[in-house]
Parts: structure tokens; C-alpha cells; sequence
């Protein structure tokens, strides 16, 4: 004779124990992974501006920087970059200047910023610094030191030149005027020809840039703006090379 088993079916108060228990471990496991979220969010370094975390550099290192403002628009560090692992300039610098596309170099006591597929004239960086230590060396002998004006300040203004509107006349060698001339800023795209009376007006040109003088059968003429809005220039003709 087989032997029948019964299965009491589960009652209620069991059904809803065992639920409980599923929902609670559930939460417990939301709650830990809210709270590890919550720290990693704390412990994460805010972002900020790439500007304002040189300025703190300069403030902590007393250093000064250089650069084009509209290098640094719209630059901001996250994350581990606005809190760098180094402790030293350079390699701070380097790890926070890397990931977007800029470089740095020291020119005497100033940290000249630059993209890295663009390097401005450190040549010239150079004599405008000679020349501000030179300045501030006359005028400490002469007791007026706080006329200075300060490297920092004049290598900004190299680097941030004011735009200006250049215009002139273009002749040849006997006072003739030279159309279609065509007149450039040096390492830029802004450029224009001269008309029939070899005049030309040009926008937006650097006050401490180059303008670029060149037409067929004459020699190409390189003139400094050096902060003028009338250059007036005469070509001379392209003598042919004898051999």
C-alpha cells in the first residue's frame, strides 16, 4: 500500500515573510550602491575653468602664464585633471594643458601657452621680455620703478594684439599705381588686392602684425603694422637672375 504525502501549501503569513525579505535585500542594495555613487561624487574634484586653475597656479607657484584669451575659452579640467597629481610646474602644466591640444615654454620668468600646432614667435617673445628687464633696470636707477609696466602686461598685449583697419596706396617705381596687388597679414587668411588707383583697405589686422606685399614681376615686401592704420609702400621689379 503506497503512502500518500501531503504538502501543506504555504500560508499566507510565510508568502508575505519571504517577499519582505526579497524587498529588503533589494533596497539594502540600492541604498549601498546610492551611497558608493554619492562618494565618488564627492571625492570627484568639481570642474572648472582652465583659466582659473592657471590663475591659482600663478598664485600658488608665483609665476606668471601667457596666451591668446580665446585659446582658453570654453577650456574647462574635470575630474582628475583639476586636481593633478603632481607637485611640481611642469608636470602639472603638462598634465593639464595635454588634453587639450596646448603646450608650454618658459621664456626668462614667464610660461608662454600655445596650441601645439601653432607656435607664436618666441623670438620675439624673447626681445619684449630683454626689453621690459632693461626698461625696469633704467627706471629703478631713476627711483621711478612703479612706472614699469609690467612683462606680464606687455607679453599679453603681444599675445592679444588689437585689431585695426590698414589702408594705403601701392606704387611702382616711377610713383605709378599697382593694381592687383595682392596685400595679406602675414600667417593668417585676411587679405585683399589693390584697386585701379593701387589703393586697398584691410580689417582686421593685428596692430603688431605683418603685412605681405606681392605681385607678378616686382619683389614680395614684408612691412611691420607696428600699431599704424596708413601704409603707403613703393614695389620694386623682381630683377631676373642672370646665369
Amino acid at each position: 500500500m503506497k503512502m500518500r504525502i501531503y504538502r501543506k501549501p504555504m500560508g499566507t503569513a510565510v508568502a508575505v515573510a519571504v517577499a519582505l525579505m526579497q524587498w529588503v535585500h533589494a533596497q539594502s542594495i540600492a541604498s549601498v550602491r546610492f551611497a558608493q555613487a554619492n562618494k565618488n561624487q564627492l571625492t570627484a574634484p568639481a570642474a572648472q575653468s582652465l583659466k582659473k586653475k592657471l590663475q591659482e597656479l600663478e598664485e600658488r607657484f608665483n609665476v606668471r602664464f601667457t596666451y591668446k584669451n580665446a585659446l582658453l575659452e570654453d577650456k574647462t579640467v574635470q575630474g582628475a585633471a583639476a586636481a593633478p597629481a603632481a607637485t611640481e610646474l611642469a608636470p602639472m602644466l603638462k598634465e593639464l594643458l595635454t588634453p587639450h591640444g596646448l603646450r608650454f615654454k618658459k621664456i626668462d620668468d614667464i610660461y608662454v601657452i600655445y596650441p601645439a600646432d601653432d607656435k607664436p614667435n618666441f623670438k620675439q617673445i624673447k626681445q619684449i621680455s630683454n626689453q621690459a628687464d632693461q626698461d625696469r633696470g633704467l627706471l629703478v636707477s631713476s627711483q621711478l620703478e612703479s612706472l614699469a609696466l609690467p612683462k606680464a602686461e606687455r607679453l599679453q598685449s603681444f599675445m592679444n594684439p588689437k585689431a585695426v583697419t590698414v589702408s594705403g596706396r601701392v606704387t611702382n617705381e616711377n610713383s605709378e599705381a599697382l593694381p592687383g596687388v595682392s596685400v595679406a597679414v602675414k600667417g593668417t587668411t585676411i587679405g585683399t588686392t589693390t584697386n585701379a588707383e593701387g589703393r586697398y583697405t584691410l580689417g582686421s589686422v593685428p596692430e603688431n602684425g605683418t603685412l605681405v606685399f606681392s605681385f607678378i614681376g616686382y619683389v614680395t615686401e614684408e612691412v611691420a603694422v607696428a600699431n599704424r592704420t596708413t601704409i603707403d609702400i613703393t614695389m620694386a621689379p623682381d630683377q631676373p637672375h642672370n646665369h
